[in-house]
């Protein structure tokens, strides 16, 4: 039996599952078609490859941590992947011509909805994990004992329900009560749990872990100097087994932040009192988002490549993508001199000198001359081939460039400041960066410093942000670009693809 069960194996799962069938599996679980072998890709038009370079790593799964201070970046960001579809108008049960089903269509409209116009996208899933810090109070310890009743009413998880509802994104909730150590293993695990392709973590407002019981006691410098809060985002990019995304918001989904603001007088709060009126908020007139997106090679800058040509699907989306080449016998530009800094409540000041960043060459040395070209001549060539299979619906809305500079930081910030916050009227922009912290440039180190005396911040944000987000977040953080600002890692599935790919 053993032998006959042996041999008869592979005849059988040939006969059972034939190579076509295979193909078809893979496809389909590869998101390329649905069941029925309808193809799911029908942009572009001029063959698969084209196709298959520019979706080849679609994001549809995201973790993201809830926090009722980030709820509005939050919503907004997911808001762009999403696809929001085109509300048909309802016909009137007695005036409908022909049979009405359940959901007040009418035969007429069914029939027109059931024509194969274009295969449905594949709907965006999102998880909100909220998490609540355990203490060693008896009421914490009851908490948990209540988990399954907090969570149905925690009010920041109804409204991601409610959003997700009315946004065509289908969400899932849980909440979680742990100790703050615990908060990256919790976070990171269920990431890992759903499966899920990016894990977002928005940069707190506070500089606390956990959501603070009086925000008014908090002072907004602690926003980069909480050791707590920086060592729980570098566990999470530590321990995350997918894509992970920081977001420092500045703004993004509304236009609070970038219009002018009036501090407070003994006068103007008079004055006030005479009119005692609510501030109004009008409704953001222009939906739309910019995304610049500076290009300097490594496996994070490929994933978040692919990553910005996804969110410029959404029609509201427009992104300029820079490959950055550092040219060292580039002639230095004089027109990119940096202004000193603006003073920001949210920066930290008067640091010790044991923040100014270390010039290390340790890493330049160990690496070859051939070695380092021939990474740059794998990102270029990655770069020249995503921008080919741009779709063409894309043209008119994505803008490819490459320059060569010697100056690669002092051109990143002076064309920032030419490409974001330019319109204060629109829903905010992007400046999305690859962490890089794999792929180590000496040479961009070498600059920060310079960058940062230039600013009059030659201590930046910190060493421990720094560590956090890498040396050119924290050059657009300091440089005070009028736009938010999202560092990416690769990693799951996204980093092993590029990892095979890359010298």
């Amino acid at each position: 039996m053993a032998l006959i069960t042996t041999f008869a194996t592979t005849p059988l799962v040939t006969v059972l599952y034939p190579l076509e069938y295979q193909k078809k599996i893979e496809a389909w679980k590869r998101g390329e078609i649905d069941w029925n072998g309808n193809n799911l890709r029908p942009d572009g038009g001029d063959g698969s490859l084209r196709k298959e370079k520019f979706q080849a790593t679609s994001i549809s799964k995201i973790t993201v941590l809830l926090r009722l201070e980030n709820l509005p970046g939050i919503f907004a960001f997911v808001d762009l992947l999403g696809a929001r579809p085109v509300p048909k108008a309802k016909v009137h049960r007695s005036k409908a011509s022909g049979t009405i089903d359940e959901e007040g269509h009418s035969s007429q409209e069914a029939t027109l909805s059931a024509t194969p116009a274009a295969p449905p996208k594949r709907l965006l899933t999102v998880h909100g994990e909220r998490l609540m810090g355990l203490t060693q109070r008896t009421s914490a310890v009851m908490q948990v004992s209540e988990l399954d009743e907090l969570q149905q009413k925690d009010p920041v998880v109804n409204v991601f329900r409610t959003f997700g509802a009315f946004h065509n994104v289908a969400v899932s909730t849980s909440l979680s009560i742990a100790p703050e150590a615990s908060f990256a293993d919790v976070i990171t695990s269920r990431a890992s749990l759903q499966s899920s392709d990016l894990l977002l973590i928005p940069w707190t407002e506070t500089g606390l872990v956990t959501e603070p019981e009086d925000p008014t006691q908090y002072s907004a410098e602690n926003r980069f100097m909480s050791y707590q809060h920086n060592q729980f985002i570098t566990s999470v990019l530590e321990r995350s087994e997918c894509s992970t995304a920081i977001m420092v918001n500045r703004g993004f989904g509304s236009n609070i932040e970038r219009t002018i603001t009036r501090t407070a007088s003994f006068r103007s709060m008079r004055s006030r009192r005479a009119t005692d009126t609510a501030n109004i908020y009008n409704p953001i007139s222009d939906p739309s988002h910019h995304i610049f997106f500076p290009y300097f090679g490594g496996i994070d800058d490929r994933v978040a490549l692919r990553f910005v040509l996804q969110l410029a699907t959404n029609i509201n989306v427009t992104a300029t993508i820079v490959q950055v080449i550092y040219s060292p016998g580039a002639v230095a530009d004089p027109g990119l001199e940096i202004p000193a800094a603006a003073a920001r409540p949210d920066l930290p000041r008067n640091l010790s000198q044991t923040h100014v960043p270390s010039v290390l060459q340790t890493d330049l040395a160990s690496r070859s001359v051939s070695s380092l070209t021939a990474i740059a001549d794998a990102d270029s060539s990655f770069f020249q081939a995503m921008q080919d299979s741009l779709p063409r619906s894309l043209e008119s809305r994505v803008l490819f460039e490459t320059v060569h500079t010697s100056q690669p930081l002092h051109y990143m910030i002076a064309k920032a400041k030419t490409e974001v916050g330019m319109s204060t009227k629109n829903a905010g922009d992007l400046v999305i960066l690859g962490r890089g912290l794999k792929d180590s440039k000496p040479f961009i180190r070498a600059e920060l410093v310079d960058v940062l005396s230039s600013m009059g911040a030659p201590s930046g944000a910190g060493t421990e942000t720094r560590k956090c987000l890498g040396d050119i977040a924290e050059t657009c953080i300091v440089a005070n670009i009028k736009a938010s600002v999202m560092v990416f890692q690769a990693g799951g599935r996204s980093y092993e693809r590029e990892a095979e790919s890359s010298p």
